[in-house]
């Protein structure tokens, strides 16, 4: 799920411009006042067999309001909108402290959604520990080593928008928590647009302060590459739809992708510059989200577009970090875009599978014998191909909601979330290695408020801690599962 498309953190409001949490990133909302319904995909042999999951993330009913509440969620944005920085997909992030008044001490923690303040786990004297800590390094020794060693490292993943958005001492905190449940990757859009916003320069702040806190905690950062510089994408002059456009270049992302390598990579000079963290580097990199959702491409799917972008960028990655991990951009099953089994295929026809390591998997469905069936009729594409027997699978988002407005196969109780979230670890991880399964990111790590104005939704609510931050009942069975797993 992922910009402009799906779920994702609490809503960031900058001045006029309210960011909306869709899809593990912040997006401007801009609405326009009639949505057009989304047109049904044609059925095709592969939507046959993926276990009713063609409702991805449409609510039950299709009366007009769920309509336009799944229009919503997947950006179909106000096309009159005069601000082209709203248009092509300028997120909040690392500007949030300029674009912010900062006068408030709590003002970061608004900036991530969140209250911080008053009641609730996380007092004053905790903070004040954290920042102390985190001050004096204090924390790379006590968090470099690995909590558990039962599944392999870096298995157990989480998206967590607002940690990224967060100030230090929550981004302390988070990690300090994630950790001691046995989380051990978080999945982190690295925006393009907001990283590179004019060519050959580079703005690193927000991505600096989240990969040394996530290193300082033992957490390793699996970056999303991905967004639309105004100086390198295709968008045709003068359009003002909201969807997000491939580059124009792809040797202009190969070249943004080689510029993270340089500097969060092994050797980087993030780890050179910062001598005294324990260097915990980058190993795996996912190249875009969702290509096979229309919203992510420019309106119009395009498999062999797609792994040409692919094929341009794994060479510049390994030229620098031979050993990386290359991961395609996340296929979900979504009647508004292509089944991903078959842009699976033209990606492999297209000569995709041979720049990858894995592709990228989320496959949300109502029970875990459908995550498991979803999951494994990739693995199945895959092995039918030359060569493709050697390229793993990554799921990169797998969740459930709880509470809010109810969407058919995403929104169960707390009880069930508690139930079916280690449950569908534990049945991932024994077929891990007939799956050639590489980690499972879970979505999201906390719920989140409906961003203002708008109607509440499936995706603010699968968060393994509440919108107070305070622990969902999953928690506590994930953490004991995690344990236990081999």
């Amino acid at each position: 799920m992922m910009p402009v498309s799906r779920v994702a953190a609490a809503a960031v409001v900058v001045g006029s411009v309210t960011f909306a949490p869709l899809g593990g990133v912040f997006e401007p909302v801009a609405l326009a006042a009639s949505t057009p319904t989304p047109a049904s995909r044609t059925t095709t042999p592969d939507d046959a067999s993926t276990s009713g999951a063609d409702s991805y993330i449409l609510p039950d009913n299709a009366d007009a309001v769920a309509d336009a509440n799944a229009a919503a969620f997947y950006g179909r944005y106000d096309s009159t909108s005069g601000a082209a920085a709203l248009r092509r997909g300028v997120f909040v992030g690392s500007d949030l402290t300029a674009s912010v008044a900062t006068a408030d001490p709590r003002a970061a923690s608004q900036r991530a959604g969140v209250d911080v303040s008053g009641g609730g786990w996380l007092r004053t004297g905790l903070l004040l520990a954290l920042a102390i800590l985190l001050a004096a390094g204090a924390l790379s020794t006590v968090f470099t080593a690995p909590a558990r060693a039962a599944l392999p490292a870096g298995f157990v993943g989480v998206t967590a928008e607002d940690v990224y958005a967060g100030d230090d001492a929550y981004q302390a905190a988070m990690f300090t928590r994630q950790r001691a449940i046995g989380i051990t990757t978080v999945r982190q859009v690295f925006r393009w647009n907001e990283i590179e916003p004019h060519r050959d320069v580079f703005d690193y702040t927000a991505t600096d302060r989240f990969v040394q806190a996530a290193a300082l905690h033992g957490i390793r950062v699996l970056p999303v590459l991905f967004g639309e510089p105004d100086w390198a994408t295709a968008r045709p002059a003068g359009n003002t739809v909201r969807n997000t456009y491939a580059p124009k270049s792809a040797g202009d992302f190969a070249a943004f992708a080689k510029a993270i390598v340089k500097r969060y990579g092994p050797g980087g000079t993030f780890w050179a510059q910062n001598a005294a963290i324990k260097p915990f580097p980058m190993l795996a990199y996912q190249l875009w989200t969702e290509p096979n959702l229309p919203i992510y491409w420019g309106g119009s799917v395009n498999a062999a577009a797609y792994a040409n972008l692919v094929k341009a960028t794994a060479p510049a990655i390994r030229s620098l970090q031979p050993s990386a991990v290359i991961i395609s951009g996340g296929l979900p099953d979504s009647r508004l875009g292509q089944a991903p089994a078959t842009f699976l295929k033209l990606f492999l026809r297209a000569g995709g599978g041979a720049a990858i390591t894995a592709v990228g998997v989320h496959p949300y469905a109502g029970t875990n014998a459908q995550v498991y069936k979803l999951t494994l009729k990739m693995r199945t594409t895959l092995n039918r191909f030359t060569g493709g027997k050697k390229i793993g699978l990554y799921v990169t988002e797998i969740g459930w909601a709880v509470g809010g407005p109810k969407a058919k196969n995403r929104t169960v109780s707390a009880k069930r979330q508690a139930s079916l979230v280690p449950a569908m670890y534990k049945t991932l991880a024994r077929h891990r290695a007939k799956l050639k399964l590489r980690g499972v990111v879970y979505f999201a790590w906390r719920s989140l408020q409906p961003y203002p104005g708008r109607t509440d939704f499936w995706g603010l609510r699968t968060g393994l801690l509440d919108m107070n931050g305070n622990n969902m009942p999953v928690v506590a069975t994930l953490t004991k599962t995690l344990k236990g797993l081999k």
